[in-house]
Parts: structure tokens; sequence; C-alpha cells
């Protein structure tokens, strides 16, 4: 079942619920997708890293980063979600205001939507 969650830090608390739905009606909307399908843990880190800060750069809000499911991985468990949801809770802090688990028409489990601080 979908957990309505966003990260801060290294912390976990319920998401902002508004965000969210607004999110699953389509009043946000992704802006852009990275898909890190066959990537391995460090390969996906370093390519989540720079579309993060191209997409910050860029004045982007929500964007959405597809690892997959994992169906493949070790245990069923996505090695590159779990690598790339690591990385948003502890050094992608200059970027990250939040982040969460999709939505199911986002891709559920195999994606994560992630809402970036505005410039100043």
């Amino acid at each position: 079942m979908f957990k309505e969650e966003i990260h801060y830090g290294d912390r976990t608390r319920q998401a902002g619920r508004r965000r969210m739905k607004q999110l699953r009606q389509g009043i946000i909307r992704p802006q852009d997708r990275r898909a890190l399908h066959g990537c391995y843990r460090d390969e996906a880190r370093d390519k989540v890293r720079l579309f993060l800060k191209h997409r910050f750069e860029q004045g982007m809000q929500t964007v959405l980063i597809i690892t997959g499911r994992g169906k493949r991985s070790p245990g069923g468990e996505s090695v590159v979600r779990q690598e790339v949801e690591r990385y948003l809770s502890t050094q992608a802090q200059a970027w990250v205001a939040e982040w969460g688990r999709a939505p199911r028409q986002y891709g559920g489990e195999g994606a994560l939507v992630v809402f970036l601080r505005q410039k100043k």
C-alpha cells in the first residue's frame, strides 16, 4: 500500500498531504524525470546528483526519479531505490526540500517524487 511520507534530512514524517494530494490529482506534475534502470548503485547516485543539481538551477519544483521496483535485485528490494533514498536523506539537502514514494500514477514503489528547494 502507498504510504504518504516526506523525508527531511535524516528524519521521516508524514507527508504534507496537500502537496501529495495535488500531485495525485494532477494539479502538481513532475516537470522532468530521470530513469535509473540498469544502473549500479554508484552510477545511480552520480546521475541523481547531477539531475537534481541541474533541475534546481533551472528553477524546477517537482521531479520524478524512477528507480524500478527491484524485481531482479537480491531479496526483491530495489538496491538502487535504497541508495537514492539514502542519498536524498543525507547529501542532497542543498537542492531537495522533501521527497517521498511516488503515487501509483507516477510509478508507485518504483519511483520517488522530489520537491526541490526554491532558488534564492
